[in-house]
């Protein structure tokens, strides 16, 4: 809302700028009441006025309709019309005060008669002053301008229509990366339940209650563009406590949460993928396994720390490919371009993922 009335006041600012052109390079100094009463001013106000309605109209309805359709020719007749009337209605409209101004008055005309010799008299015959040429006056004076209207309408037109384009094609991309995370997280927990359900554990009806909620999440939340960061670390919590139900105490895990979460936000899933790919190859229970996952929130800024050793696993074809945390760098530069750093620090016995972010309520 706040861009919107923003847009509006900058158009407005605008328009009371175009309409002040012709005092602010006029070689006289012009006053309102120049406008109002001088036919040339008069004029230069009605063109100027009928520009910034061509302006609009050639914005929202010409362009679309006619120039990005290829219909160019219809474009340019409409185009050429326009300035045929945006020349000819002042004209027109300020034709009797013309008049007016360049005729001479009949008493006027007799006093000059009196006080004029003989010779003089008779080629003064003439109770009219011929006024200069106005079309053409007009054609030149407006041209320029016309055309700078037209150009500036064409590129700032084509320049909305790529930016929307673009938003379209982020939008597009953000939700094929969804479609390629979402199921792998279903994979991993159904496989955490499958285990727990061998064992015949007791936990196995907390597993599916967590699990429940984590596809809460997915199926309620994924689809927005941003969600409460609570929500974000809620689902985390939910993972943690499934792989923990899953392994119990023979993989160290530990996950830190601090920092005031209320009233952020963030787009959603973008944080499982680190913790995922720690649990995926930093866990084994035959091995020396250690997943550490710190999280903190600095008034704006967002703290992800993910911390795994490196451990033999064995991986299925489908865990191989290791889309996630490739498509989260995509996600990264997309939606946070340049309020994000992001850092792997990948050694023969460790693999760490340092990411802050920049967030906004």
């Amino acid at each position: 809302m706040r861009g919107k009335w923003w847009q509006i006041c900058l158009h407005v600012v605008g328009c009371v700028l175009f309409l002040c052109l012709p005092i602010l390079f006029s070689p006289d100094q012009l006053k309102l009441k120049d406008i109002i009463l001088q036919p040339p001013r008069q004029r230069d106000f009605i063109a100027y006025c009928l520009m910034l309605v061509f302006f609009y109209s050639n914005y929202f309805i010409f362009i679309p309709k006619f120039y990005f359709t290829k219909r160019y020719w219809v474009f340019s007749f409409i185009t050429i019309a326009c300035f045929i009337f945006i020349v000819s209605v002042p004209i027109a409209l300020t034709s009797n005060a013309d008049y007016n101004r360049y005729r001479v008055p009949p008493r006027e005309m007799v006093m000059q008669n009196q006080r004029m010799p003989p010779r003089m008299l008779m080629g003064n015959q003439q109770p009219f002053r011929r006024p200069p040429n106005s079309v053409m006056i007009g054609v030149g004076r407006h041209l320029f301008l016309f055309l700078a209207v037209v150009l500036l309408s064409l590129m700032l037109k084509i320049s909305n229509r790529w930016k929307q384009s673009e938003q379209e094609r982020l939008k597009s991309e953000v939700a094929y990366l969804k479609a390629q995370i979402n199921p792998h997280f279903l994979f991993n927990s159904l496989n955490s339940i499958y285990a727990l359900a061998l064992q015949r554990s007791e936990a196995t009806a907390t597993a599916i209650v967590k699990l429940s909620g984590m596809m809460r999440y997915v199926t309620s939340e994924a689809g927005n563009d941003f969600v409460p960061l609570e929500k974000e670390i809620d689902y985390i919590r939910n993972y943690f406590a499934l792989q923990k139900l899953r392994f119990g105490e023979a993989v160290p895990t530990e996950l830190h949460i601090s920092g005031h979460m209320q009233g952020k936000k963030i787009t959603p899933l973008l944080l499982i993928p680190f913790v995922e790919n720690a649990f995926k190859h930093g866990v084994n229970a035959e091995e020396d396994s250690l997943v550490v996952v710190n999280i903190d929130m600095q008034h704006r800024d967002l703290i992800v720390d993910v911390y795994n050793r490196k451990v033999p696993v064995r991986l299925m074809e489908e865990e191989k490919i290791g889309l996630g945390i490739e498509n989260t760098r995509q996600r990264l530069q997309m939606i946070y371009p340049a309020k994000h750093t992001f850092e792997i620090v990948d050694t023969d016995t460790s693999y760490r993922v340092k990411l802050t972010i920049q967030l906004t309520a």
